[in-house]
């Protein structure tokens, strides 16, 4: 999954076996992208842009079991315009992406990543110890939560808060912050995912300001692995049976 690609149009096409699909809107900053590798055929992937630019939803059809992978790039708080208008752009971004994941069935194998240009606070069972401060009060603050309480919601697990080592994902001039995540629901989001930890890649390396890579190995999701629904108490009237 890459964020801000900054390609002008969306498109679907394939490089060295694998296949790209990508979703750019009307912003020259925005564009998602997702690779799938080659070991996954073609004709096995299927793709919607659900916020061209912004949001990007993909699913592969396995042998016993559907992967959905869903790449976000959520709106930059911005000096240019309102703060009221950014905070309502990034709140409707939360609103779709939302939308999306409660379509996927809990047999499936989900896994949300991102910039979300915003911090996320610590959560039992959801989010770990490796987090960083979101960087001020105010709207910032504000946002931490609203993501924090967005993952409570879906039961999503933050893969990259759980491991040692600098959490941070955005290097810039005055350091490293925390704006980058990697999600999977409860049952995918085991200690193996959880061992996801930020990575510095040979792309752009001589920018200032650059995000570090997240890398996780996450597991398939089969239906024998999903809680079975607990059976209804059987009950009966004696005095019913009584007096038949």
């Amino acid at each position: 999954m890459i964020q801000e690609t900054h390609w002008g149009k969306s498109a679907r096409f394939t490089v060295a076996g694998w296949t790209a699909l990508t979703s750019s809107g009307n912003d020259k900053a925005d564009g998602v992208a997702v690779f799938v590798n080659p070991k996954y055929p073609k004709d096995n992937v299927r793709y919607s842009e659900v916020v061209a630019g912004r949001i990007l939803r993909v699913q592969l059809a396995l042998a016993t079991s559907r992967l959905e992978v869903v790449c976000v790039y959520q709106h930059v708080w911005s000096g240019k315009g309102s703060a009221d208008a950014c905070r309502e752009k990034r709140r409707s971004i939360l609103h779709k992406l939302g939308s999306v994941l409660r379509q996927v069935p809990a047999r499936d194998t989900l896994i949300v990543g991102g910039d979300f240009n915003s911090g996320i606070l610590k959560t039992p069972g959801l989010v770990g110890p490796a987090v960083l401060p979101p960087g001020g009060w105010g709207d910032r603050l504000t946002s931490a939560r609203e993501l924090t309480s967005f993952a409570e919601e879906h039961g999503l697990v933050a893969l990259n808060t759980w491991s040692g080592g600098s959490p941070g994902t955005f290097l810039h001039p005055k350091g490293y912050s925390q704006i980058d995540f990697l999600f999977a629901r409860r049952g995918a989001g085991d200690g193996v995912a959880r061992r996801c930890v930020p990575q510095e890649v040979p792309i752009g390396g001589w920018r200032e300001m650059d995000h570090r890579a997240l890398d996780a190995s996450v597991r398939i999701v089969t239906h024998h692995m999903l809680a079975a629904k607990p059976r209804a108490a059987a009950s009966w009237d004696v005095r019913a049976l009584n007096a038949a």
